[in-house]
C-alpha cells in the first residue's frame, strides 16, 4: 500500500482529483499495474505481498486493543447468560478478539462464535481457539447466529464505502435481540483534525487507496442512521487516539415512529471515555495518539506534481485529506 499512497499525486493526474469510489481501478491497483483487480487480488498475486502485508497487520494487532475501551462486563454481565451467545466475531480473521474478550471478561459467559471466509477457517488450528465455534459466512448475507448479544467487527468497514459498509449493518438487523449490540472497532477521526492526528489521516490516505475510507464521528453518524439503526455512543480513551469502539442498537419503538407527524427531537451522540472498574486495568496499548508518521505528506498531493516538497504547508493539509467526501 505504500508505494500506492506514494503514487497519489500521479495516480489523480491521470484520472482526476476526485475521490476514490472503485475498488477495481483504485491507485494500489494502478500502482501495481492491476487496474481492473481489487486489492485482495492484487496481493494474491505475488506471494511476498501477502507476506508484506501480513506484517503490517501485525504491527496493529498491538496498538488496536480490545479490552480496555468498550466496558464489556459492565454493560453485558445484566443480561448475560449462558444459555444465549456472547459474541460473534463478524469477519473476524484468526478470532483474537474472541480470545481477549474471553480473557479479559471471565464472568461473561455463553457462546463465542468466529465468523469468515472457508479458507481463512480452515487455516486455523483448533488448539488455536479454544471454546470458539467456527463458522463459514459472507458478511454481506443474512446474519445465522440469533440474539447475540455482541455482534463485533474489527477492522472491517475501513475497507467499505458507505453502500456496502451499509449493507454489512443491514444483514446483522434481523438476527438482533432489543439489547443486541453491534461493536464497531475501527477509527473516529476527530473534528477537525489538526496536526498532531497526521498518523490517522496516513491512514485514510492508505485506505483511500484501495477504495475504503477511514470515518470521522460525522460519517458513522450518517451511515447508522442511513442503515436504519441508532448509535449509542462512540467509546474512545487518551490512550487510543482516534481508534474507537462504535456501539449500535436497534432503534427503539418511539424512534422508529417519530417522523411520522413531523416532529423528531435532535438527538447528541456521546463520545465517551469507558469506566475502570474496580481491580480492572485500562487499555494498555502502546499510545498511538500521534500515529504512524508520515514524513513526507507531500509526495501525496499536489505539490508533489511540480516535483517539490513543500512540508511547512503539510499541516494545513491533513483536514482536507480526511474530509474525503468533497473532491480531491
Amino acid at each position: 500500500m505504500i508505494p500506492a499512497a506514494a503514487s497519489l499525486h500521479l495516480y489523480f493526474r491521470k484520472f482526476g482529483k476526485k475521490d476514490v469510489r472503485t475498488y477495481t481501478d483504485t491507485p494500489h491497483s494502478w500502482a501495481f499495474n492491476k487496474l481492473g483487480s481489487n486489492f485482495w487480488e492484487v496481493l494474491m498475486s505475488e506471494p511476498g505481498r501477502v507476506e508484506a502485508f501480513s506484517r503490517g497487520l501485525s504491527l496493529f494487532e498491538a496498538i488496536h486493543p480490545i479490552i480496555g475501551v468498550f466496558p464489556f462486563e459492565e454493560l453485558l454481565q445484566p443480561n448475560n447468560s449462558p444459555d444465549r451467545p456472547l459474541a460473534v466475531d463478524v469477519g473476524g480473521g484468526r478470532g483474537l478478539a474472541l480470545l481477549k474478550i474471553r480473557e479479559g471478561c471471565p464472568s461473561l459467559k455463553g457462546k463465542l462464535v468466529l465468523q469468515d471466509r472457508k479458507e481463512v477457517l480452515d487455516s486455523i488450528p483448533p488448539e488455536e481457539l479454544p471454546g470458539v465455534e467456527k463458522m463459514e459466512h459472507d458478511f454481506f448475507t443474512p446474519q445465522p447466529v440469533k440474539h447475540s448479544q455482541v455482534y463485533y467487527i474489527r477492522r472491517v468497514f475501513h475497507d467499505w464505502q458507505d453502500e456496502e459498509a451499509c449493507k454489512i449493518l443491514q444483514a446483522i438487523v434481523p438476527a438482533m435481540a432489543p439489547d443486541s449490540r453491534i461493536l464497531i472497532s475501527d477509527m473516529a477521526l476527530p473534528e477537525p483534525v489538526g496536526p498532531e492526528d497526521d498518523g490517522a489521516v496516513w491512514l485514510d490516505l492508505m485506505m483511500m487507496t484501495i477504495g475504503g475510507k477511514e470515518r470521522t464521528k460525522t460519517d458513522w453518524e450518517k451511515l447508522i442512521e442511513k442503515a436504519g439503526l441508532r448509535l449509542v455512543k462512540i467509546w474512545q480513551t487518551p490512550q487510543t487516539g482516534p481508534l474507537a469502539v462504535v456501539e449500535i442498537m436497534l432503534k427503539e419503538p418511539r424512534e422508529e415512529n417519530e417522523g411520522e407527524n413531523g416532529v423528531q427531537e435532535e438527538k447528541k451522540v456521546e463520545i465517551q471515555q469507558p469506566p475502570v472498574p474496580s481491580g480492572h486495568k485500562g487499555a494498555e496499548e502502546p499510545d498511538i495518539a500521534k500515529g504512524i508518521k508520515r514524513d513526507h505528506v507531500d509526495k501525496v498531493t499536489g505539490d508533489a506534481e511540480a516535483g517539490e516538497t513543500d512540508t511547512h504547508g503539510a499541516e494545513a493539509r491533513p483536514r482536507e485529506l480526511a474530509h474525503r467526501d468533497e473532491a480531491i
